[in-house]
């Protein structure tokens, strides 16, 4: 009996300890606006301002008053301020405003190369995925993987940056600080060993 409590017990330390992490990695980073998402905007007080948002593809809402807005890239927090102060230059005293995302746009990473199953891999807009996850998603690295060069092509606004990763260092990465999180369009590409 004794054995079987103590078991019980481990467990939920242990899944209290993921939770916690999760929660805390949740922290860390916040959900960036992307582009197709569904977004609700209320200004307080102003209907004509407020309702359902879509991002267009290049990441930009269209707001009355104030025209094309880029929200892509923001939090929701900074959306709000952004919105308050262009509504506030001009139009409104003070304007109150809360920014949503009603719908989130589904966002992918590819991971291929030398996994078990290379695939796009759908990411959860309820919290980050990190380089090791979106990999374990397509199976894992198989036996012919190069983990000590795991390359990360990210195409940016102005420039596309490819980075190098050592996977068996990165797992031993507790602090959430530190992990390394995939973005939406990210390309991952696990080589194969010389050996």
């Amino acid at each position: 009996m004794k054995i079987f409590l103590r078991s019980v017990a481990l467990i939920v330390l242990g899944v209290v300890l993921q939770a916690a992490r999760l929660s805390l990695a949740e922290d860390v980073i916040d959900y960036k606006i992307s582009p197709l998402d569904l977004l609700l905007i209320n200004v307080y007080g102003e209907k004509d301002l407020s309702g359902e948002f879509k991002v267009s593809p290049k990441g930009e809402v269209t707001v009355h008053l104030v025209g094309k807005l880029k929200l892509a890239g923001l939090t929701t927090s900074e959306a709000e301020d952004l919105l308050k102060e262009k509504l506030g230059e001009d139009y409104l005293r003070d304007p109150q405003v809360i920014v949503a995302v009603k719908d989130h746009a589904k966002r992918f990473v590819s991971v291929y190369g030398q996994v078990n199953r290379p695939q796009t891999v759908e990411m959860t807009p309820e919290r980050p995925m990190s380089l090791i996850e979106a990999i374990a998603n397509a199976g894992g690295p198989n036996g012919k993987a190069k983990v000590s060069d795991v390359q990360v092509t990210r195409a940016g606004e102005e420039q596309t940056q490819t980075l190098h990763f050592d996977l068996d260092k990165m797992r031993k990465v507790t602090d959430p600080k530190k992990i390394f999180y995939v973005q939406a369009g990210d390309s991952i590409f696990v080589p194969e060993s010389t050996f």
